[in-house]
């Protein structure tokens, strides 16, 4: 049995209630903010995939430390993450350094590109979700969901 809720409340706290707030923003025509809080979900995704490869939190809290880009190689030297998603972070990590660092100048570009940056943080969570259907079933990466529990139990435990 799956005992995992996509409701979970610290998957819905770091990444899917951010990407949903990147899509009202899209929707209200706020584009520099969709593309910053894509940039905060992609963060959150390249620690996600470290802590399902990394079971000792030291190495996990070492990893959360560093800049966004020394984590996505470090992802890449280890081949956790996929051609796509390698393409996904890059995207991300340029629209968000230039929304972040340049005059915002509101036009088609600007949206499009928040359209495209939004699409890409959608498929690193697909992709690092690695969600399968069996006959109608939703099928976990195993590793995800242990992953999953381990960070329940951990928040379990603090808050206790």
């Amino acid at each position: 049995r799956m005992l995992f809720s996509f409701e979970e409340p610290e998957l819905e706290e770091n990444v899917f209630g951010l990407l949903r707030q990147a899509k009202t923003n899209l929707m209200i025509c706020n584009y520099v903010g969709s593309i910053m809080l894509c940039g905060i979900v992609a963060e959150r995704v390249a620690i996600l995939v470290h802590a399902i490869n990394t079971p000792y939190e030291t190495k996990r809290y070492e990893f959360q430390r560093k800049g966004q880009k020394d984590r996505v190689t470090c992802l890449k030297k280890r081949r956790l993450v996929g051609n796509q998603s390698k393409q996904d972070f890059a995207a991300i990590r340029k629209a968000r350094n230039d929304a972040a660092h340049d005059w915002a100048v509101p036009d088609e570009s600007t949206a499009k590109r928040a359209v495209q940056v939004y699409a890409a943080a959608t498929r690193l969570i697909v992709d690092t979700m690695d969600v399968r259907f069996d006959k109608g079933r939703a099928d976990l990466n195993s590793k995800f969901r242990e992953c999953v529990r381990r960070l329940v139990r951990t928040c379990s435990n603090a808050s206790a």
